[in-house]
């Protein structure tokens, strides 16, 4: 008794100092992903970085950690520029500066030559925004709306609407003297030096919101708590009540926007103030011929010398320089021209292409007493850069004595006794996984404690997780040493209690699932036979013939015969049926054994279940060939265009950046440009022909103003058609009709019909757009019905039903620039719409027809 106590101490200690070890791991583990992230202070956040082993033998500098510092610093400085351009004045904070809402809030796109807005002063609209918006619901007869709005709207006209490089109207807006306002129908400037003369009439294109009936309606009216900067208000500029509601949303986002906008300036001119960081920026544009300069060093804010400013970087510790007007960019940083084009691009609103681009680190100023993001980063990576290895040394030595004493106890476990026998082979997994599962999920909420839970004023996030370690590796060893000695002892499959009574059901689960259904209908059948059988013999017996007996066997005999046949045709219609039951659910590659049905109807049937089986085996497989073929095709061809064309555009892009002087060569690289553009287009349509066919899109209907849509749709098509010289003719009733449709698609269908009439129909002809409404149907339904008419340019020798095939198009020669996938396109995305769509060819004329069902 005493040697059995002496020989157990020393293995309790040997499992302890295991367990130990395995804390001991997570430990340093935890201590190197604690030293590879580092959460510096940002702006407005905390802000997480990582450190890498491979910085070791690198100057601060140089190391990832410093450039990730300095790309992050870099975009907020980029932002804060853009946002200092809409609040600063030669540097200094602006608040009587004016904002054109409409460009402004459409800041990211471009606008028309002509548009409707309102300005106001920067202080008036942070303020608005503050303060809130009031709207007032009115009742306004049509003559009250009238005396509300203005006779006529006020457009603004953007003299030159293109910078180079860029295209955006909010930059235009605010070049001094580049805008001029006028009323609509009104003419601006010399015919010659406008495209058109005369700028067009957007009343085409207004709504009215008036009653058929001219009664009064509601409208939601913005009370108006500042002027614009030429005292006027919101209605004063609009004559229709659509354009009033989209006015004031701009105002309404403008101002909001602002406000954010505003705020986070104040952030960040406190972050980006000289004497608070290490980040040094200089951003220089030019617009309308001035330049203005964004940058957080005093000295250089009325530097006119670029020369003096480049010396001023080149003298940092690190320094970039990026112009994307030259194509230079220029640094010492690990900062990809491609990183920090994109910063910019975020912001194009801001920034035209004409913009110069300092930026650096000087890291003299840490030892000037700023402590920001650069200071903070520097003394984290000279704690945790020299001690990296030594951690991870430390884990591999703790994880190899773990692994040497694991196996020093298996070994030892041979000699150990088989007292664990009489345990059933599932309760000990149990006992082994379930106290292992809980533990691993509380070492995973340890994990996500927080830093301020705390416990002898040790972080639990740091306490828990080795102790709970210590426990798994605790039960993990032991539940494994229990079952080697079970399985030294055999006993692993004799003490399973699934194995025990898996052998006493499996016959029984044999027989059920192969004979449930037959047993079902068989011993109902054969249970009425027996009792008629029963009920035979019983009189037979009671009337003490002499035939009793022989007419007794022959029951018996037909009983037996009976229930045999009864089992093998409710047997045999079984599988039939589920053999059938698989192909209806797309199994058609199994089979019957129609040899064991005999020469009968159910073996005929047997026969054909098979030859069904394998026909629609052979033609999914040839369908499945088929179809894969065809989306490997349209794949391959797709990505093999793809490539070499996205490098022709890039290519005839950098060309026609470059100073040519040959006439020749500049109409070369105009055509490339033209029929590179083609090609994109046709694999463009070859894909989304695919798309369709394979039923991968999504429809989203919603109830529709076809009417309004039509009228959009030839506005936005304006300068096609006039560029084709073709004139647009549309014809829509006095009321507006409706139906059921995606806007996106049926736009697509659209779009397809009116370049087929752009590229196709006979110059200086007309393009007839008609909407009406079919006649009533027997059973009370209508159709929205839309029609396109032109004459087309070439004979059409096509049937009409071809032209919705892929590929085919009216041009014979294909000499347009055509993919013959147009028409097919609009009326695959017509049907899928739930609408018909027909085309007719009478000589000349081309017309295709659109039917929807009217919504009501």
């Amino acid at each position: 008794m005493n040697t059995k106590k002496k020989n157990s101490i020393p293995a309790i200690l040997l499992s302890i100092i295991q367990h130990l070890l395995a804390a001991g791991i997570i430990v340093s583990l935890m201590m190197v992903k604690d030293g590879q992230s580092v959460v510096l202070n940002g702006p407005e956040e905390r802000l997480s970085y990582r450190l890498y082993e491979s910085d070791q033998n690198r100057s601060y500098e140089d190391t990832a950690l410093f450039n990730n510092i300095l790309g992050n610093n870099l975009s907020l400085a980029v932002r804060y520029a853009a946002i200092c351009s809409q609040m600063e004045t030669n540097g200094l904070y602006n608040g009587d500066k004016v904002i054109d809402v409409t460009a402004y809030v459409n800041r990211n796109a471009s606008l028309p030559g002509d548009y409707i807005t309102v300005r106001y002063t920067l202080s008036n609209l942070i303020k608005w925004a503050q303060n809130g918006f009031v709207f007032e619901t009115m009742k306004m007869s049509p003559e009250e709306s009238g005396r509300f709005l203005a006779e006529q709207p006020t457009y603004t006209h953007i003299v030159n609407n293109s910078i180079s490089g860029g295209m955006n109207s909010y930059l235009n807006s605010q070049i001094e003297g580049n805008t001029v306002l006028h009323h609509g129908g009104d003419e601006i400037g010399d015919k010659d030096n406008d495209e058109q003369g005369i700028f067009p009439d957007y009343r085409f294109y207004e709504q009215s919101y008036d009653d058929d009936e001219g009664g009064t309606q509601e409208h939601s009216i913005l009370i108006n708590r500042y002027r614009t900067v030429d005292g006027q208000v919101i209605e004063d500029m609009v004559s229709s009540w659509q354009d009033y509601q989209t006015l004031c949303t701009s105002v309404v986002e403008a101002a909001k926007s602002l406000l954010e906008n505003y705020e986070e300036y104040q952030r960040l001119t406190e972050y980006f103030a000289e004497s608070s960081t290490s980040m040094r920026y200089y951003i220089a544009r030019t617009l309308g011929g001035r330049q203005e300069v964004y940058t957080n060093v005093a000295s250089l804010r009325s530097e006119p010398d670029p020369e003096n400013v480049s010396a001023y970087f080149s003298a940092l510790t690190r320094h970039l320089f990026f112009c994307p007007y030259d194509l230079s960019y220029e640094t010492d940083t690990l900062l990809k021209q491609e990183t920090v084009r994109t910063l910019f691009k975020q912001y194009s609103y801001a920034y035209p292409d004409q913009i110069r681009v300092y930026a650096g680190a000087d890291l003299s100023s840490l030892t000037q007493g700023i402590d920001d993001d650069f200071h903070e980063g520097r003394k984290t990576a000279d704690a945790f850069l020299p001690s990296y290895r030594s951690m991870q040394f430390l884990a591999i030595v703790f994880g190899l004595i773990y692994l040497l004493i694991l196996c020093f106890r298996i070994l030892s476990n041979r000699n150990a006794g088989t007292d664990v026998r009489r345990v059933p082979t599932e309760l000990l997994v149990l006992l082994w996984i379930v106290p292992l599962v809980f533990l691993a999920e509380g070492l995973l909420f340890s994990m996500r404690l927080s830093e301020q839970r705390t416990l002898f004023g040790v972080p639990l996030s740091r306490l828990l997780p080795p102790v709970l370690v210590f426990f798994i590796s605790a039960v993990f060893t032991a539940g494994l040493l229990a079952l080697l000695r079970k399985k030294k002892s055999g006993s692993i499959g004799n003490d399973s209690l699934f194995i025990k009574l898996g052998g006493q059901f499996g016959e029984m689960a044999r027989f059920a699932r192969k004979n449930v259904n037959i047993a079902v209908t068989t011993i109902v059948f054969y249970t009425l036979l027996v009792l008629l059988n029963l009920i035979v013999t019983a009189a037979a017996f009671s009337s003490y013939s002499a035939f009793r007996v022989p007419v007794m066997l022959c029951l018996v005999l037909a009983d037996i015969f009976v229930g045999v046949l009864l089992y093998r045709n409710r047997m045999h219609r079984s599988e039939i049926i589920g053999e059938l039951t698989k192909i209806s659910k797309g199994e058609p590659a199994a089979r019957l054994d129609v040899k064991s049905y005999g020469k009968n109807e159910l073996g005929e049937l047997a026969e054909c279940v098979n030859s069904i089986g394998e026909g629609i085996e052979k033609a999914v497989k040839t369908s499945m060939h088929d179809e894969r073929l065809k989306s490997e095709l349209i794949t391959n061809v797709s990505h093999d265009i793809k490539t070499p064309l996205t490098s022709i555009i890039g290519y005839v892009d950098l060309l026609k950046r470059e100073n040519i002087d040959s006439p020749k060569a500049e109409e070369y690289i105009r055509i490339l440009d033209e029929k590179s553009q083609q090609l994109k287009r046709l694999t463009e349509d070859l894909v989304e022909a695919s798309k369709i066919t394979s039923g991968n899109i999504e429809i989203k209907p919603e109830r529709l103003n076809v009417t309004e849509f039509l009228r959009q749709t030839v506005g936005e098509f304006h300068e096609k058609l006039e560029d084709a010289a073709l004139k647009a003719v549309v014809q829509t009733p006095e009321e507006p009709l409706f139906i059921n449709a995606d806007a996106n698609h049926l736009w697509r269908v659209m779009e397809n019909l009116l370049e087929n009439a752009c590229k196709y129909a006979l110059s200086g002809t007309r393009v007839y757009l008609q909407l009406s409404e079919s006649a009533p149907a027997e059973d009370g339904h209508t159709d929205v019905v839309l029609s396109v008419r032109n004459v087309s340019r070439n004979e059409l020798h096509v049937d009409a039903a071809d032209l919705t095939e892929r590929f085919v198009r009216g041009d014979m020669a294909r000499s347009g620039e055509g993919s013959g996938l147009g028409l097919s396109i609009a009326d695959s995305l017509t049907k899928a719409q739930g609408g018909e769509m027909q085309i007719d060819v009478d000589g000349d004329l081309f017309k295709v027809t659109l039917w929807f069902p009217k919504e009501a």
